[in-house]
């Protein structure tokens, strides 16, 4: 897990700045295990091959969203950090 640590906080920091990616990071939290499956296949369809930096940004934070535990973590963080009120 450390390994993501700092993409961890960078999408807690972008999520806590911007309403939609945060709504995107909890739509995807309420899915359900076969809904993200098939989120990943239609990613992967998508995203092939990352022709350009955008592409490749946008893959890696959506992949990492899709790991139960990073974004059980993201969420966690996103909800202590909005219970503070920060």
């Amino acid at each position: 897990m450390e390994v993501f640590q700092k993409e961890i906080n960078e999408i807690v920091r972008s999520c806590a700045e911007d309403e939609n990616l945060r709504r995107i990071v909890l739509s995807i939290h309420r899915m359900e295990k076969k809904e993200r499956d098939e989120f990943f296949q239609k990613m992967n369809a998508y995203f092939p091959k990352q022709k350009s930096p955008v592409e490749a940004q946008a893959y890696r934070f959506f992949n990492l969203l899709l790991k139960d535990d990073v974004r059980n973590l993201v969420v966690e963080k996103l909800e202590r950090k909005f219970r503070k009120g920060s």
